[in-house]
């Protein structure tokens, strides 16, 4: 029998028994090593900081390049000699098999049963300049690749996107098809892929008990093999410098990061360099090789690291499993024994994925945004370089290394607070703050401040300039465990040379979608003091950064108003009775509404696009607030007002509101009242049924609306308008109707946008008019005109002696002091039956003398038409 028709006869059998569930490994992403730095030595004073432009790119430290000709191993090394580490003579004992590639092995039908594992490729450096000189197209992260593992024979790469919904770790049998050519394959040289035609979750993954929270962490024994992939030459690394390594640095890395949890010892697989046949195209393959060498065999808390020369074809600078706790062992292979490559495989063996950033244009986490991979500098999940800091308490939490005790935690739900917050590299304190938004989204805030591991942060060793100060990151899952989020954002354009992440102190920060909005108050050595508000629901105010959302509001403290954000997206002011103060009248849903940093209320759609706003961008810091007597405001730091919507008080229509048909808004006293009738005129009556001022506008279903730009308009029941104020501009404005009888739209800041002007009883002013047996009187009373139900317009003396009169007869008519100046009597059909001819002085009013005569007077006080005074 053939070895494929072998495989696939053993294949066949293990899918009939449902198959063993293995042990879960998944193979992180590469590691990424900064070429200009190592943990060997810091940079010296004099050193030049590398570029921030030109990101560290997937090489072997400089250190630690291969050596020359005259330090190669000698290929005749006498046995017994005490030789020198570079004389070693690699073994030569021959692998266990000899297995063929993957695909080689399969033929499309074939049935494969195996766990899946998947891989993140690290990138070229080639990949990695462009990716970091390109284009910004939204977040962006290297799709994993993936294989079968069975348990016997080669794993078997398959497509990522055929098998999307299955945890990995899983075990499954697979029918292979084709062999399918992709860029892995081909410009990265890795073993082709085959296609899936069916897939069946034999056993779906599950949590490995052995965490540290459970407090059931064995030791993790590495094993340490120098290991020569096929081609590959030895350098003058020693294994007992990669046990040292592991025994020292690595060893105390981990144990003061989980304060003795984690337990690392090292040991020497073999005494010289293991030739291998095998190339780092295929890992696993790699690994089965050197494991098969040398006998080691995989198990809770067994782990088996290789070295392999640095500049090694096919290699990445480090390649490490993922693992499901800390106690579930792993495979790995590193170019450099060195701390931080070391430390961040075992990291992946302990389950963690990398430390990356988020960077969004101009924002903290939303719109435009790319994933950068590797680039938290300030973590050993992040890049490779010369520093490793404290383990970021996102990922120390991931492994439940993060006491209870050494954190604050926080929900939307939760009161507002304040919280000393230790540096993240003490022993004690409280290390961190946690906030968990309503959709259950994560957020650390953390203290990166120069001491303890973090120590390099204020001197020369700071080679990317990386901020001191509070930092906030955001726990994920995939190949990105933790992203570090950048709290002073730049636009794309700046994204490459932006490596100062801190959290700029004094200036809020909405996190959350505003949930949540941090400032950091003070810092000091010992720790720094950040202020978290909480949701802004139910409380009077919102503050710069808090948002509110669907359902919620705010309420006025003594309980008597309420502006909600309603589904609808209507941002909406009622009383207590449920009766509508003032409405945005904008229709967001699934939006919200947000109170900006730089003092803008605006409500936005769910897409982001902002629908409605207060315009006052211009006062930062502002709240929006709603106070005792109905008034939201918003108010600026030092007291003052920019936008308001009024009190709420007997004789104001805000922006929102309408008057329709049949309804009224009275005076605070009730002498005054503005109808919106159902003919569709709109009357100012005063005392005495006094017509003060009309539209003149006449139809069914008619309506006056105050906009929130500040116009008043009345519409047809078409939605046309038929008047307006023309205060269009006075965004904000309200109508006010007091009890001197004038009508005004009034701007936020209180001045006077358009107006009737006061009732006084011997003047008619634009708009206002005279109809059945109205009057206006003269000052001290001795003259009065009547606009009689006749259609006469008459004055009389107090002795009821005629002083004149318009001659005009026609029952049901109407004298109006028109806008352009003119004063008209209308029949009851609207047709002029009698005028002053004033129509070129705009603004003009009608005027009783004391004198008994009347006149049209302008604007600058000339009289440009009367009639004949008492004699």
């Amino acid at each position: 029998m053939s070895l494929t028709r072998r495989r696939r006869a053993l294949r066949g059998a293990v899918l009939t028994a449902t198959a063993a569930v293995l042990t879960t490994f998944v193979v992180a992403p590469a590691a990424h090593a900064d070429p200009t730095a190592t943990d060997v030595a810091a940079p010296s004073s004099d050193a030049t900081a590398p570029t921030p432009a030109e990101p560290p790119v997937a090489a072997a430290p400089t250190t630690d390049a291969a050596p020359t000709s005259d330090a190669a191993p000698g290929t005749e090394a006498t046995p017994g000699t005490e030789a020198a580490p570079t004389q070693a003579r690699p073994t030569e004992a021959t692998p266990a098999t000899e297995p063929a590639p993957a695909a080689d092995g399969t033929d499309p039908g074939d049935v494969v049963v195996g766990q899946l594992m998947q891989a993140w490729p690290d990138p070229t450096a080639e990949e990695h300049a462009h990716d970091e000189h390109g284009s910004a197209d939204g977040d962006h992260a290297e799709e994993p690749l993936s294989w079968i593992e069975p348990a016997e024979g080669d794993a078997v790469r398959v497509p990522t996107d055929a098998l999307p919904d299955v945890e990995v770790g899983s075990t499954l049998a697979v029918t292979v098809g084709d062999e399918v050519t992709d860029e892995a394959s081909t410009e990265q040289g890795i073993e082709p892929a085959v296609e899936v035609q069916a897939a069946t979750v034999v056993d779906a993954a599950t949590p490995d008990p052995t965490t540290a929270s459970a407090g059931t962490a064995p030791t993790n024994t590495v094993t340490a093999v120098l290991v020569l992939p096929a081609g590959a030459s030895p350098d003058s690394t020693t294994i007992g410098t990669v046990v040292d390594t592991l025994n020292g640095a690595v060893s105390s890395f981990w144990s003061e990061q989980s304060n003795g949890t984690v337990r690392i010892a090292a040991v020497a697989g073999a005494t010289g360099w293991v030739r291998s046949s095998q190339t780092c195209s295929s890992a696993f393959a790699l690994w089965n090789d050197v494991a098969a060498q040398i006998g080691w065999t995989a198990g809770a808390g067994k782990h088996l690291m290789l070295y392999v020369p640095p500049g090694t074809d096919g290699c990445a600078y480090g390649l490490g499993t993922v693992g499901s706790s800390i106690g579930s062992g792993g495979r790995s292979y590193v170019q450099a024994a060195a701390l931080s490559v070391m430390a961040h495989e075992l990291g992946h063996n302990f389950g963690l994925g990398h430390s990356s950033e988020l960077q969004c244009d101009g924002s903290l986490e939303t719109g435009t945004c790319q994933t950068r991979s590797y680039y938290d500098f300030y973590d050993v999940m992040g890049i490779s370089w010369g520093q490793v800091g404290t383990l970021n308490t996102v990922q120390a939490d991931r492994l439940g290394l993060l006491p209870a005790a050494e954190e604050v935690a926080l929900t939307g739900s939760s009161a507002s607070t304040t919280v000393a917050l230790a540096p993240v590299a003490a022993s004690s304190g409280t290390r961190a703050i946690t906030l968990t938004a309503a959709d259950g989204t994560v957020y650390h805030l953390e203290y990166r401040q120069p001491s303890g591991r973090d120590a390099w942060l204020g001197d020369a060793r700071n080679a990317y300039r990386l901020d001191s100060g509070v930092v906030l990151r955001r726990a994920s899952t995939g190949s990105d465990t933790s992203l570090l989020l950048d709290g002073s954002p730049s636009g794309s354009s700046a994204w490459t040379s932006d490596l100062q992440q801190a959290l700029p102190p004094g200036a809020p920060v909405a996190v959350g979608g505003g949930a949540f909005v941090v400032r950091v108050l003070a810092t000091s050595p010992s720790a720094a003091t950040v202020s978290v508000q909480t949701a802004a629901n139910g409380t009077p105010t919102l503050s710069a950064g808090q948002a509110l959302v669907a359902g919620q509001q705010l309420t006025s403290a003594n309980g008597r108003y309420r502006f909600t954000f309603q589904t609808d997206g209507n941002a909406v002011l009622y009383r207590a009775d449920g009766s509508v103060v003032y409405a945005t009248m904008q229709y967001t849903r699934g939006g919200r509404l947000v109170m900006q940093s730089d003092g803008n209320v605006v409500t936005y759609l769910a897409d982001g696009r902002p629908t409605w706003d207060t315009r006052t961008w211009t006062s930062p810091g502002a709240t929006l607030t709603l106070f005792d007597d109905g008034n939201l405001a918003v108010v600026r730091p030092d007291g003052s007002t920019v936008w308001s919507t009024g009190s709420d008080v007997g004789g104001v229509l805000r922006g929102g509101r309408s008057l329709l048909a049949g309804t009224e808004l009275t005076s605070p006293s009730g002498a005054y009242r503005l109808a919106q009738q159902v003919d569709g005129n709109t009357v100012l009556y005063g005392p005495g049924s006094r017509v003060l001022f009309a539209s003149g506008v006449y139809g069914a279903g008619l309506r006056l609306d105050v906009q929130v730009d500040g116009n008043v308009v009345v519409y047809d029941g078409r939605g046309a308008p038929r008047y307006d104020t023309g205060s269009w501009r006075d965004a904000g404005a309200r109508l006010v109707l007091s009890d001197d009888g004038s009508l005004q739209v009034v701007r936020l800041d209180g001045s006077t946008a358009w107006s009737t002007g006061a009732d006084t009883p011997d003047v008619l002013r634009a708009y206002g008019s005279l109809t059945g047996d109205a009057s206006l009187t003269s000052a001290g009373g001795r003259y009065r005109v009547v606009g009689q139900t006749d259609g006469n317009l008459v004055v009389y003396r107090s002795d009821g002696r005629v002083v004149s009169a318009s001659g005009v007869y026609s029952p049901g008519a109407t004298t109006r002091m028109q806008p352009d100046g003119n004063l008209v009597t209308y029949d009851r059909n609207g047709r002029p039956v009698w005028n002053s001819g004033t129509w070129w002085a705009p603004g003009s009013r009608l005027v009783v003398a004391a004198d008994g005569a009347l006149r049209v007077v302008t604007l600058d006080g000339r009289v440009v038409w009367a009639s004949r005074a008492d004699r």
